[in-house]
């Protein structure tokens, strides 16, 4: 069977597609006859009840939310106590449990810091699959502690010129006329090339900036990406981001 870390952090496409991804890696780790190659079987028990999602041994951590219904801005650090205190636990059911953690990005600094402590000396029989739009919003220690599992959630081949544009975006931050010169290349794109740009612009965001400017930026395009579900021109959008500055 194909070895499963103790930590493993998902990136590299939306958080959907992300979560999707960490319930396929649940089941991969809880099957009970994996096959040569060490996917899981779909067949045994664990593989069922991980399918739908109602199998005891694996936990979602995600926002709490508060009267309203609405999510929190964070994860906070009483979750990660509760998730510690639970990880001891012996597995219910399978020889292992999985802790799925949505959005892991908003662990709040206390909350990052105490899960640094479980990450380091882990129960053997624990895995924590980490779902992270943006990876650089996670402490530099718990990313070394953790496997790297890409996710292309695109059907389609990523294409270069866009990669490039994205990569000359981020470079150009700060610099008004490098701005300019970028933010003209995107006025070319039709509605449907600019919305799939923008994600593709949120993702190498992710892996190119960090802490609080990676956050601004991600808030912004967030903004633009509602924007344009709501028919927002690309002329206006792309106005956007040719003005936005990262104000520490």
């Amino acid at each position: 069977m194909e070895k499963i870390l103790h930590g493993t952090i998902l990136t590299g496409a939306p958080r959907d597609a992300l979560v999707e991804e960490a319930w396929r890696l649940a089941q991969q780790a809880l099957c009970a006859r994996p096959t040569p190659t060490g996917e899981s079987c779909g067949c045994c028990g664990h593989c069922r009840k991980v399918e739908r999602r109602v199998h005891p041994d694996v936990a979602v951590l995600e926002r709490l939310r508060d009267k309203e219904g609405k999510p929190r801005r964070e994860i906070v650090v009483e979750q990660i106590r509760a998730l510690e205190k639970d990880a001891v636990v012996l597995p219910n059911e399978a020889a292992r449990k999985v802790y799925l953690i949505c959005e892991a990005e908003l662990l709040n600094a206390a909350a990052q810091n105490a899960f640094l402590k479980l990450l380091e000396e882990p129960p053997e029989f624990v895995v924590f699959l980490l779902c992270a739009e943006n990876p650089g919003m996670l402490l530099p220690t718990i990313r070394s502690r953790c496997a790297v599992h890409r996710v292309n959630a695109a059907e389609e081949p990523e294409n270069p010129g866009e990669r490039a544009l994205a990569e000359e975006y981020l470079r150009a931050l700060g610099d008004e006329a490098a701005l300019l010169r970028c933010c003209n290349s995107m006025e070319r794109m039709t509605a449907a090339e600019f919305r799939d740009f923008i994600t593709l612009l949120r993702l190498t965001a992710a892996e190119t900036l960090t802490g609080k400017e990676l956050l601004s930026l991600q808030r912004e395009l967030e903004r633009i990406a509602e924007m344009l579900r709501v028919n927002v021109s690309v002329r206006h959008a792309v106005g956007l981001l040719c003005t936005y500055r990262y104000e520490p």
